[in-house]
């Protein structure tokens, strides 16, 4: 049946002599092509050393250091809110974010010599060790601390927008004095 099929996407009669060794022929090939691109693939995983027959989704591969996930995401919140503090002119709004900015540099600091100690407590060997180091206390202690980074660096983003919106409260008031007087401006026939 696969022979008929294959024989009949390739314009051949299935009925016509010969048709039968065009069909195994062409699933033969496919067979092929499917066997070195399958050993070219393995063939990588041996030389990369993977020790995985599966290749996985960057987004499903295990961490090798969960230890530096938290850190990781409080430098990104720490950047975010230099950068934030980069677009500010110089007032006290920008006084104010730069010594938030100051007090979560030292922060970050600490928690880099504490991912340091859990890396200490906990050394990463295998994937049971990366499962007891995310049920470690430390590690809970830096991923509550990588959340309020987070917090912290979404409300001064939302308060730099609250800052920076135009202020149009007298705009909309002499729109409505106008819609009121509408009537009185209509020009005369």
């Amino acid at each position: 049946m696969v022979l008929w099929f294959v024989a009949t996407v390739l314009g051949r009669d299935p009925n016509e002599p010969g048709a039968f060794f065009t069909g195994f022929g062409a699933l033969f090939v496919g067979a092929g092509i499917g066997a070195v691109a399958g050993a070219v693939r393995h063939g990588i995983l041996a030389i990369v050393g993977s020790g995985s027959d599966e290749i996985s989704a960057p987004s499903l591969m295990v961490s090798i250091d969960p230890w530096g996930e938290p850190v990781a995401r409080c430098e990104l919140s720490a950047r975010a809110v230099v950068r934030l503090l980069d677009t500010l002119p110089p007032s006290a709004a920008a006084d104010w974010v730069t010594h938030i900015a100051e007090d979560m540099a030292e922060k970050l600091a600490e928690l880099v010599v504490l991912a340091d100690a859990g890396r200490a407590a906990v050394p990463i060997v295998d994937k049971s060790s990366i499962a007891r180091a995310r049920k470690h206390p430390l590690y809970a202690m830096l991923k509550k601390t990588a959340n309020e980074f987070d917090d912290i660096s979404d409300q001064l983003g939302r308060m730099m927008v609250e800052l920076n919106a135009p202020d149009l409260d007298q705009v909309k008031t002499q729109l409505h004095v106008l819609t009121e007087q509408l009537p009185w401006l209509r020009p005369t026939a």
